[in-house]
């Protein structure tokens, strides 16, 4: 199940057009992150140093400025921008929305070029993988709000893979299960985070 190498995903990461950095970041953000709506002020988290910093470089790369720091309390790292400009593009371009993103409905707004670079930060956020019955690699992920999981699921169909979709207690879950489809996501959306590495 060895799909795409580490230096090759690496390479495709710089190769992004600004477009396609944002698209990812809008994903991770709506997947890890969110926006602060009085100091307008956009936040990432992670469990992961090495992780934070390869999105911190994205950053750089638009020449944006960014804090990166480790939160003790919440025993996490954490990205954060005042980028006025980065703020307005995530609500008025891509629909993202500020506050509590738990339950209200997110009319999310990605361009179709761009909808892979955005599936990649969100589920290199919450997305995973496991084996199902013992056998069957598949690619998950669980967010709680339906809106977001509705836009996966159209989106993924629109590229055309086959997908599954149920309610976990409050929480909503899309699955890809066929073997073809998994090899072609892992191969075309340029997942980031080091969990995928392990995918064999």
């Amino acid at each position: 199940y060895v799909y795409v190498t580490i230096k090759q995903r690496e390479l495709f990461i710089k190769m992004k057009s600004n477009n396609q950095i944002e698209a990812y970041l809008v994903g991770l953000t709506v997947g890890d992150g969110h926006l602060e709506s009085r100091s307008k002020r956009i936040v990432i988290n992670s469990n992961r140093e090495e992780y934070i910093r390869k999105v911190n470089n994205l950053f750089v790369e638009l020449q944006i400025p960014t804090s990166c720091f480790f939160d003790k309390a919440a025993k996490e790292w954490k990205l954060a921008t005042r980028s006025a400009m980065l703020y307005g593009l995530f609500i008025n371009k891509f629909g993202v929305i500020a506050g509590n993103k738990t339950i209200a409905r997110m009319g999310l707004k990605i361009p179709q070029q761009d909808i892979n670079q955005f599936l990649a930060g969100l589920y290199d956020a919450e997305g995973w993988f496991d084996i199902d019955k013992g056998k069957y690699l598949r690619i998950r992920l669980k967010i709680n709000n339906q809106s977001v999981a509705d836009f996966v699921f159209e989106s993924l169909k629109e590229l055309g893979f086959e997908t599954r979709r149920h309610k976990s207690k409050k929480s909503f879950v899309v699955d890809i299960n066929k073997k073809a489809d998994v090899k072609r996501f892992v191969k075309e959306i340029p997942l980031l985070h080091p969990r995928w590495f392990k995918i064999q």
